[in-house]
C-alpha cells in the first residue's frame, strides 16, 4: 500500500542556481557520481522533490529522512523515459511562474540514473506555442546548465524540442513566417481514437473545431464525425515511462492546467488539438457567449483573413479592436472573451481526456490496448504558481509546494484543494467518469484520496491539505472557488518578491 499522492510543503522555498546541485550527499548517492560532490545548502527544492516522490511511493520515512531506491526500481522494468515540463512559452519578465523549472528536473533525474542505471535513455522535451523560443526558455529556467551539468559527467540526457513548426510572431501576434524544425528524430504517429473520442458527443452537428492562429478549418481535418486523430511523436509512445513535470498554473480556457492539461504538449502539432468550436453557442460553437456575438465572429473573420498576409493592415485592425473592446469593457462593466477563454468551453476538456487515455493505453505503434502500456508518473512544480491570466500571461504565487502521484487525475484533485479550487467546477475533472477505463483511479469520493505530507506519520485525506488559493483568470472568477475552505485554514505565503533571485 502507498498514499496517492505524496507532498512535500516548504514555505517561502526559493528556486536555486543552475545547474541545482544537491543539498547534501544522501545515504542512496554512495557508490554514484553524486557522492562526490559540489553541493548547494540552499537547494530546498531539491530535497522537497525528493521527499514528494519517494513519499508517494511509500518509502519515505519522515523521521529519519530516509528512502528507499528499491521503490522506485519497483515500477518496473525502465530502459526509455521520456520526461515531459511545461516549456509553452518564453516570459515576458522573470516571474518563473509560467514554465517549468529545470531546478526540478534535475532531483527526477538523477534519482532515474540512480534507480535504474547509466545506461538508461532520458529524453527531455515538450511541444511548445508555434511562436515559443525554445532557446530562450531554457537559458531562463536553467536547462542549458543542467544539459551541459549532465555532457560533463558522461550521462546521456536529450533536451528535445518535438515541434515540427516554430511561427515567428511579432508583440501584435501577426505571424511573419513560419520555419520547420527537426522535431521528433523518430517520426509522429497517428493515434486514432475515432468513435471513442469524447469529441464524438458533440460532432453531429459538423461543428468548425478550431485553434487559435491555425487556418479556420484546419483543426476540423483531423476531427469529424466518426473520425477523430491526435498526432503524437513516437518518442512518447517508445517510453517505458512517462514523467509529467507540470506547471501549477490557472488556465483561461480550462480553468487550471496541472499533470492533466500537461498532456496537450504530447501533440506533433497544435492544430491538431480542439480547443473550441467556432462561434457563439447560438450559432453552434463554444468560442465565445452569446452577448457580443455578431462583433466577435466579426473580429474573428478579420483577424484569420489578415493573419500572416497583412502585416500593417493585421496592426491596424488589431488596434481598433482593442479600442473597440476597452471601451465596451468600460461601459458595461463586464469582460469580453473570445477563443474558448470561458467557462463556457465544451471542448477542450474533451480532447484532454482523450490525451489522458492515449497516454495510458496507446502503444508505440499508436494502437489502443486493453491495459496500461507505460507507468506513469506525475511531479508537479507549485514551488511558485501562476494565478490571475495563466496560462501565458499569469502572476507569480509563492506556494512551496511539490507533487507527487502515478496518475495525472489524482495529482489535479490535490492541486485543485491546494488552489482553493472546487474540483467538481473544472470541466477536465468532473467529466473524468466518462474514462470508464481509469474509472478504478477515482472510486469513491475524489477528496478522500489519501496524501503523505510534512512530518505525518499517517496519511490524510486530500480535503485536509492546507489551501493556498490562487486568484482565477478573470473569466472564471466566481465559477470554481469552493464555497469555503476545509478544516485546514488557509496558508499564509511569504511575499511573491522573496522567490525571485538576484
Amino acid at each position: 500500500m502507498r498514499p496517492d499522492i505524496g507532498l512535500a510543503f516548504r514555505q517561502g522555498t526559493l528556486y536555486p542556481e543552475a545547474p541545482f546541485h544537491p543539498p547534501a550527499v544522501f545515504p542512496e548517492f554512495m557508490g554514484s557520481y553524486l557522492s562526490k560532490g559540489p553541493l548547494d545548502s540552499t537547494n530546498y527544492v531539491y530535497s522537497m522533490v525528493r521527499e514528494a516522490l519517494f513519499r508517494h511511493l511509500g518509502s519515505y520515512d519522515a523521521k529519519t529522512r530516509m528512502v528507499d531506491l528499491s521503490a522506485l526500481r519497483g515500477i518496473g522494468d525502465i530502459r526509455k523515459v521520456v520526461v515531459k515540463p511545461n516549456w509553452v512559452i518564453q516570459e515576458q519578465m522573470p516571474t518563473r511562474c509560467v514554465t517549468t523549472h529545470a531546478s526540478v528536473l534535475r532531483p527526477i533525474i538523477d534519482y532515474l540514473f540512480l534507480a535504474f542505471g547509466p545506461s538508461i535513455e532520458i529524453i527531455v522535451a515538450d511541444i511548445p506555442l508555434q511562436s515559443a523560443d525554445i532557446d530562450q526558455i531554457w537559458n531562463e529556467t536553467g536547462v542549458i546548465q543542467l544539459r551541459e551539468h549532465y555532457n560533463v559527467q558522461g550521462l546521456m540526457v536529450r533536451f528535445m524540442d518535438f515541434r515540427r513548426e516554430r511561427a515567428l510572431i511579432d508583440r501584435s501576434g501577426f505571424i511573419s513566417r513560419r520555419e520547420p524544425l527537426q522535431g521528433d528524430s523518430l517520426g509522429y504517429v497517428e493515434v486514432c481514437l475515432d468513435g471513442n473520442s469524447l469529441l464524438e458527443e458533440i460532432s453531429d452537428n459538423n461543428p468548425v473545431f478550431s485553434v487559435n492562429d491555425y487556418e479556420p478549418g484546419t483543426t476540423s481535418c483531423y476531427h469529424q464525425p466518426g473520425h477523430h486523430r491526435y498526432l503524437i511523436p513516437r518518442t512518447v509512445l517508445a517510453a517505458d515511462l512517462f514523467v509529467n513535470v507540470p506547471k501549477l498554473k490557472t488556465h483561461c480556457k480550462a480553468g487550471i492546467t496541472a499533470a492533466m492539461k500537461n498532456l496537450i504538449g504530447i501533440n506533433g502539432e497544435k492544430g491538431w488539438i480542439p480547443h473550441f468550436r467556432t462561434g457563439a453557442p447560438l450559432d453552434g460553437g463554444d468560442e465565445y457567449p452569446d452577448g457580443n456575438r455578431h462583433a466577435l465572429a466579426l473580429k474573428t473573420r478579420i483577424r484569420n483573413f489578415l493573419q500572416g498576409r497583412n502585416r500593417w493592415a493585421f496592426h491596424i485592425a488589431s488596434d481598433m479592436w482593442m479600442r473597440y473592446k476597452r471601451g465596451w469593457e468600460r461601459v458595461s462593466g463586464s469582460f469580453m472573451t473570445s477563443g474558448g477563454a470561458w467557462p463556457g468551453n465544451d471542448t477542450l476538456w474533451r480532447s484532454i481526456l482523450d490525451l489522458v487515455r492515449i497516454i495510458e493505453y496507446a502503444d508505440k505503434d499508436g494502437g489502443l490496448r486493453e491495459t496500461s502500456q507505460r507507468y506513469h508518473l506525475c511531479v508537479i512544480d507549485a514551488v511558485v504558481c501562476g494565478e490571475g491570466e495563466g496560462p501565458l500571461r499569469p502572476s507569480p504565487k509563492a506556494v512551496g509546494m511539490i507533487l507527487c502521484s502515478s496518475s495525472p487525475i489524482n495529482a489535479d484533485i490535490a492541486a485543485c484543494q491546494i488552489a482553493g479550487f472546487d474540483w467538481k467546477k473544472i470541466p477536465q475533472l468532473f467529466h473524468t467518469g466518462k474514462l470508464i477505463e481509469l474509472s478504478r483511479q477515482y472510486l469513491g469520493d475524489p477528496m478522500s484520496l489519501m496524501v503523505s505530507w510534512n512530518g505525518m506519520d499517517l496519511w490524510t485525506p486530500v480535503r485536509e491539505l492546507p489551501v493556498c488559493p490562487l486568484k482565477p483568470p478573470r473569466g472564471w472568477a466566481g465559477r470554481i472557488e469552493v464555497d469555503q475552505f476545509g478544516p485546514r485554514s488557509e496558508v499564509r505565503n511569504q511575499p511573491v518578491a522573496e522567490v525571485h533571485l538576484p
